[in-house]
């Protein structure tokens, strides 16, 4: 962890609200970017990413400091998805729904190619049919899938994040890259 962390973490346990809303300005982005990839729409990852922070504002006076920050916030962001999908399976219909934002919005933070209404109509397409490929996997391969590419976590903090041996970690990331790749071919193809 940067010293910088260590330093806002010590503020914030003795409860400088400036150090806290540091903290909230420096991995809002990471927290949010990787419940909107587990759940596959923004609303509930906005609940997620509050409830992450909420967690953490409470905790901090009491209990010992996080030694990596950020993997904290990555890996209580994702437990609190994960008791989601437990508590609730969500309306596919509803997913497709709010997955239609989240694509269009991806697609056009990135826009590349020649600029042209037909290019960035079929970026977001693509993004779309990327973000529906994502969504369509296991919960165990997208969660593995979320960490690793959206949370920037290596398979060995994935592993020790999620509880699962860091073999199979790595066998669920393989499958689902397999998986998507497969899925994009088929597109690419149709």
């Amino acid at each position: 962890m940067s010293q910088e962390d260590r330093d806002l973490i010590s503020a914030a346990r003795l409860g400088d609200m400036a150090a806290f809303l540091r903290i909230y300005e420096r991995y809002k982005s990471d927290v949010l970017t990787l419940a909107a990839a587990l759940l596959g729409h923004r609303d509930g990852a906005e609940d997620v990413l509050h409830d992450v922070f909420v967690s953490l504002a409470e905790g901090l006076p009491h209990r010992q400091p996080p030694v990596n920050l950020k993997g904290y916030l990555l890996t209580s962001a994702a437990n609190r998805v994960r008791d989601g999908f437990r508590r609730s399976k969500r309306d596919a219909r509803h997913q497709e729904e709010d997955f239609g934002e989240l694509s269009r919005a991806a697609a056009s933070s990135e826009p590349s190619g020649d600029g042209s209404p037909a290019a960035l109509a079929a970026e977001s397409d693509r993004a779309q049919f990327l973000w529906r490929s994502v969504l369509s996997l296991p919960e165990e391969q997208r969660e593995v899938i979320a960490l690793k590419v959206y949370g920037g976590l290596t398979f060995k903090e994935v592993a020790e994040r999620t509880g699962t041996p860091m073999n199979t970690v790595q066998s669920r990331y393989r499958y689902a890259l397999e998986k998507l790749r497969a899925m994009l071919q088929q597109e690419d193809v149709q």
